[in-house]
């Protein structure tokens, strides 16, 4: 059968494919002399073609490669690469391709597919073919059901899943960013993570690391020096894998915390890995892509993104429940090996630690449940006492977000034994400490920078911050600081000692300098809950916490120096200086006023108890607010959504008659 197009008759449109195929090394001779002479060529390699064409033996390639030759070398690798392993994908054997006109054959890594372990949870339907294939293979007799994996990836491509996740042209190899950072930089980038952010989240190990760095450079360092071709091909399988995408984070996220924002620098390093992360939606790589992903949701977190750090943060947890890592019987058959099983308990670990984090900050749901995970994995391997300590405070964590979060929004009356009995935990949590973790307070600024003095001061930051966590529902309006006074005003000096101690923190630049946003989250949730409660009852409490209102803006102002989400910050809060006085001004013509027109009300009643006069016509006022209103749209930032805080629209509008 044919198909007449134009007058002649044309055959369907497999025989064209079959045709366009056949035809491949008439391409090459007729393109052949815009190629460098590279077997196969480039432009075969990018159209996916079968370079069957050789360049006759009488047209030798120059000794001296040109600038071009140099820099694309690399890419030609890489389609090299591709071509060989489509052909080992169909004779299933390991194959090395000859670059031409050179004597050393690359050995290309083999497409075979990675084995990524799935858990499959009793009601799934993968559960009961593995229960009968196991049983069936007890009783002697081989299963009648194939393996998932034999049937799911029969149809795929035949682009070997090494280089999948780099476009052809994408990823120059001579444009990569770790051309620019010296060793002896990389290193130093590599210890730094390990003395800060590492050391919180301990799913990556120093050591491998390290030896990442010393094998990139192996290869890259001679190739600076001008050592022959050869070696310039083994450049790609250094500078394309996993194990270099992460080294590359590492270095984004430590250069980010040194500049304390964004760096172009960082930015390059963390864009060349963006196709491989963005490759794990759809290709999961098991333990190392979760590292992966952990990595950019950190690299995120320390440009002050949340959402995405959120976004990045789930799916790596939902990756380690479909691998199984919550279960003790999937950790221990799936790896064998102590220090993989210790590895991937790290990465779960530590995916369950920022998950929770990220999700109390944001006050939206985590995929993690207590309930879900097995509980025998909390006593394996306690010769990490941090990890311990932070996975303690993970589970408080859960606890005190189902009483902010869920009962609030059920508008669920606030329970003041609940709030003491978290608060309660959170001090005990922190008392329990061993000394060498609890922040000295004699701290100045002659100590130096150690990962002992971060990891207290880290210890001391999620204690305080979850306490004021917790108090913060009695502060949300006037009436509920009426019923929980006494709750309000313990409320209310947490959040004073939360900025006397960053105040004394600051003092050390260099720690808190270098984790400007580590500090932002406790010094914005304190100064959170002392403007509620200045706003709802400025009159109980202006007086005792006036000295930490302006120290809490003299933070913002003095860490607006050195970073950019905080220069943003410091611009929306920097009005606020007036506000002390705005209130007095409103506070007192509204009282005079009202005693006027109502002499025997509320008589005997003192003014200065939240729900007086003095509070309550705060917001009955008609004075014009439009400058006044605008500081407050700073609380949605902190957590406080419209139904938390008062809505100051009405101030705008014109007054009733």
């Amino acid at each position: 059968m044919s198909i007449r197009l134009g007058g002649y008759h044309r055959p369907p449109y497999i025989t064209h494919l079959h045709r366009a195929d056949c035809s491949s090394s008439t391409y090459c001779r007729r393109r052949k002399t815009k190629c460098d002479g590279e077997q196969p060529c480039g432009g075969c390699s990018s159209l996916r073609k079968i370079c069957e064409y050789e360049m006759p033996r009488s047209q030798p390639k120059s000794a001296l490669a040109s600038p071009r030759d140099t820099l694309t070398a690399p890419v030609h690798t890489i389609s090299s690469g591709n071509t060989a392993a489509e052909g080992n994908s169909k004779t299933g054997t390991n194959q090395s391709t000859h670059i031409y006109g050179e004597t050393q054959k690359v050995q290309i890594m083999p497409d075979t597919l990675q084995s990524v372990p799935e858990f499959c949870g009793p009601s799934s339907s993968e559960f009961a073919f593995k229960a009968v294939s196991g049983n069936l293979r007890e009783m002697g007799m081989p299963s009648a059901l194939l393996s998932k994996l034999s049937c799911d990836y029969g149809n795929l491509s035949g682009v070997p899943s090494h280089f999948s996740n780099y476009g052809p042209f994408m990823k120059l190899v001579a444009m990569d960013p770790l051309w620019d950072i010296p060793k002896t930089e990389a290193v130093t980038l590599v210890k730094k993570w390990f003395t800060n952010m590492g050391s919180l989240y301990p799913f990556l190990r120093e050591e491998k690391l390290i030896d990442t760095v010393d094998g990139v450079y192996a290869v890259i360092g001679p190739i600076s020096g001008g050592t022959p071709i050869p070696r310039r091909e083994l450049a790609t399988e250094a500078l394309l894998n996993d194990e270099t995408n992460k080294l590359k984070i590492v270095l984004a996220v430590s250069k980010t915390m040194e500049n304390g924002g964004r760096n172009d620098q960082a930015q390059r390093l963390f864009q060349s890995t963006t196709e491989a992360v963005e490759s794990l939606i759809w290709n999961p790589s098991g333990i190392s892509g979760i590292q992966l992903l952990v990595l950019t949701a950190i690299y995120h977190y320390q440009l002050d993104d949340e959402v995405r750090t959120g976004r990045m943060i789930g799916l790596a947890a939902r990756l380690c429940l479909e691998i199984g890592l919550h279960r003790h019987t999937t950790i221990k058959k799936v790896f064998g090996n102590h220090e993989d099983r210790k590895t991937a308990l790290n990465v779960f670990w530590s995916v369950y630690m920022l998950e929770r984090r990220i999700c109390l900050g944001q006050g939206i749901p985590y995929s993690i449940q207590d309930s879900y995970v097995d509980q025998s994995l909390f006593l394996q391997d306690n010769s990490d006492p941090v990890l311990r300590c932070l996975l303690q405070w993970t589970k408080l964590v859960g606890r005190a977000w189902r009483v902010m979060n869920i009962d609030g929004e059920n508008g669920t009356e606030v329970h003041g034994d609940d709030l003491e009995y978290l608060d309660a935990q959170a001090s005990q949590w922190y008392d329990d400490l061993p000394q060498h973790l609890k922040l000295d307070a004699s701290l100045g600024q002659s100590e130096p920078f150690s990962t002992s003095l971060f990891i207290q001061a880290a210890l001391y930051l999620r204690q305080s911050l979850l306490r004021n966590l917790i108090f913060r529902p009695v502060l949300q309006s006037a009436s509920r600081i009426s019923n929980h006074e006494a709750k309000a005003h313990v409320a209310v000096a947490l959040a004073k000692g939360a900025v006397s101690t960053l105040c004394r923190l600051s003092t050390h630049r260099t720690l808190i300098f270098s984790h400007v946003l580590f500090f932002k989250h406790l010094l914005v949730a304190a100064f959170g809950n002392i403007l509620l409660a200045v706003v709802h009852a400025h009159g109980l409490f202006w007086n005792t916490v006036q000295t930490e209102f302006d120290q809490a803006l003299d933070l913002i102002e003095l860490l607006s120096t050195r970073s950019p989400p905080m220069v943003r910050l410091w611009q929306r809060l920097q009005g606020l200086r007036e506000l002390p006085e705005r209130l007095n001004g409103l506070s007192k013509p509204a009282l005079s006023s009202d005693r006027q027109t109502r002499p025997n009300e509320d008589h005997g009643r003192d003014s200065s108890l939240p729900g007086s006069p003095t509070d309550l016509m705060f917001f009955n006022s008609t004075l014009p607010f439009e400058s006044l209103s605008g500081d407050f749209a700073f609380l949605s930032d902190i957590g406080i959504g419209i139904d938390g805080f008062p809505d100051f629209s009405f101030l705008l509008h014109e007054p009733l008659e």
